[in-house]
């Protein structure tokens, strides 16, 4: 158990920084100065990459370029601030003053906003974020508080495209199928209050041990509703899955695959569905399962057959 967590904690790590902004230590200089022309940063031709990579990272996060900035004009913004600026001796002093006060800034009205602010303040939010992502914990700006959380995470489960892994023994273990620890604990954690704001995910299946192939098929859409069928007079609510993608790496036994598929899927939407998910249900999930497999396996058989024509002309 120990290893798992630790292998967990490294994945969750490196998987969890689709919130983060660009370290931008990949782009080359020339390409660092057009990004800051583009956001209305000025550098200079000596300016070296380290620090480059720093005024990116500051424009990315909507800091002012000072720089472009008069010597009235710095008085100005210092005073709104309440800086104390009497001991500072040059325009570059100024600058360092404003420059701290950034670092250390702070926004302590946001739940004053009114609503409709705050969800195009969410918005913007989730706009910097990759479209997929892979089990995520909750944005950290949901982690701030309750109410932040009730109104952010729903908007982020219904707009991304979330991965959820899955894993499957082999052909020696053909009904063995396990939950990723990662996967686990994005429905301990993510989806403990908003699983029905889940609308678009993919569902990607790995053998335990992998083969020197990588046969994918990917990606198929679909709707599958789940009428919920609560006792007594309450009327039943109906839940619609938007888009469901499906992700089938180095299996190549047919029948293994679609075992895994379907055990996969109707292990997620009795996770959505609770314990009002009716008999009837899973048995319309296998079927749609079937559908969406038998989709897929079109589309690789095609694949396959392009490559291997491809194959014969190139040699």
């Amino acid at each position: 158990m120990d290893q798992e967590l630790r292998k967990f904690t490294g994945q969750r790590a490196c998987l969890d920084r689709y919130w983060r902004f660009s370290g931008y230590g990949e782009l080359l200089s020339g390409a660092l100065r057009r990004e800051l022309t583009d956001n209305g940063w000025k550098s200079r031709p000596s300016d070296a990459k380290h620090k480059l990579v720093a005024m990116a990272q500051k424009a990315t996060c909507g800091r002012m370029d000072y720089s472009r900035c008069t010597m009235k004009e710095l008085i100005h913004f210092a005073d709104d601030r309440g800086i104390d600026w009497d001991d500072a001796e040059s325009m570059k002093d100024i600058v360092a003053l404003l420059m701290a006060a950034d670092d250390v800034r702070s926004f302590h009205c946001f739940l004053d906003l009114p609503p409709e602010l705050r969800n195009i303040i969410y918005g913007c939010y989730l706009d910097s974020m990759p479209s997929e992502i892979s089990v995520p914990s909750r944005p950290p700006l949901a982690k701030t508080c309750k109410q932040v959380d009730k109104e952010l995470t729903p908007l982020f489960l219904s707009e991304k495209v979330i991965r959820l892994p899955y894993y499957y023994a082999g052909d020696r273990h053909r009904r063995r199928h396990t939950v990723g620890l990662l996967t686990d604990k994005f429905f301990h954690s993510c989806l403990k209050n908003n699983a029905s704001q889940l609308r678009s995910f993919v569902v990607e299946i790995r053998p335990r041990s992998i083969t020197k192939h990588d046969l994918t098929a990917h990606p198929f859409a679909c709707a599958i509703t789940i009428e919920r069928k609560p006792p007594g007079d309450v009327p039943s609510t109906t839940y619609v899955l938007q888009d469901i993608r499906l992700s089938l790496h180095y299996i190549h036994d047919a029948p293994l695959r679609k075992l895994a598929f379907t055990n996969a899927l109707r292990h997620v939407l009795k996770k959505l569905g609770g314990r009002r998910l009716q008999v009837s249900d899973i048995h319309d999930v296998s079927k749609t399962a079937e559908r969406i497999f038998n989709y897929n396996e079109a589309r690789l058989e095609n694949h396959l057959a392009l490559v291997n024509s491809t194959a014969g002309t190139s040699g």
